[in-house]
């Protein structure tokens, strides 16, 4: 159950930026997308079952880029298990059809009728360690129906995100990403489920590997 919950809200963190391109006047950075993009991540996410949050670390790479087609690469270590998959992205058809397969997994089959109820699109000057970025701040109401049993009829789920983007930030451009999940389960209070992710480090180049950070290298940019 958990790992279906964190599922959902990884979908919706991947693909803000492109969800937003059926919003006038924003693009999908991917459609500009170079090979040897990446971008690293730190979420945190709460436990719906109770419990002390979790984190993990996320990595976003373009490894191919043909034509309108973009191969993302994402890896994870998801609920204890590591995910390192890649998804090719068209970027001439709504970024929606993609969803869940950027989620990735069986259990994001789970997931169906993911539909945007509400959005809006603000111009801020957004900073984050220690740079200022000029950004858009996309604010997102969407709903969706999780099934236990695909095939079967789902439980009504509620998200609301709200996302800085950047132009400065390779891969899908985001800067920071703010879910809330509420799943109905016929009682009287929905499970509710929160997930932060924010940008760590990006670049165009070779990922600084532990000793590189500590002073022993340089970043290829």
């Amino acid at each position: 159950m958990k790992r279906l919950y964190l599922v959902l809200a990884l979908a919706c963190l991947a693909t803000v930026p492109a969800l937003a391109e059926d919003i006038k006047d924003l693009v999908s950075p991917l459609k500009d997308a170079m090979a040897g993009e990446w971008a690293t991540y730190d979420a945190t996410y709460s436990n719906p079952l109770g419990g002390a949050a979790q984190q993990i670390s996320v990595k976003l790479s373009v490894v191919k880029v043909d034509g309108a087609n973009v191969d993302v690469q994402s890896e994870m270590n998801l609920v204890g298990t590591p995910e390192n998959r890649v998804v090719t992205i068209d970027t001439s058809k709504p970024f929606m059809d993609s969803l869940l397969n950027m989620a990735g997994g069986p259990a994001a089959q789970m997931v169906t009728n993911v539909k945007i109820t509400s959005s809006s699109v603000e111009d801020v000057d957004y900073e984050h360690n220690g740079k200022t970025y000029k950004a858009k701040k996309v604010s997102l109401e969407l709903t969706a129906e999780m099934s236990m049993t695909p095939g079967q009829p789902g439980m009504p789920v509620t998200m609301t995100v709200t996302s800085y983007m950047s132009n400065e930030v390779p891969v899908n451009g985001t800067i920071r990403d703010d879910v809330s999940i509420k799943v109905s389960l016929g009682g009287p209070q929905p499970m509710e489920l929160t997930v932060s992710q924010s940008l760590k480090d990006c670049g165009t180049g070779a990922v600084l590997d532990e000793d590189e950070e500590n002073g022993g290298g340089s970043k290829e940019e």
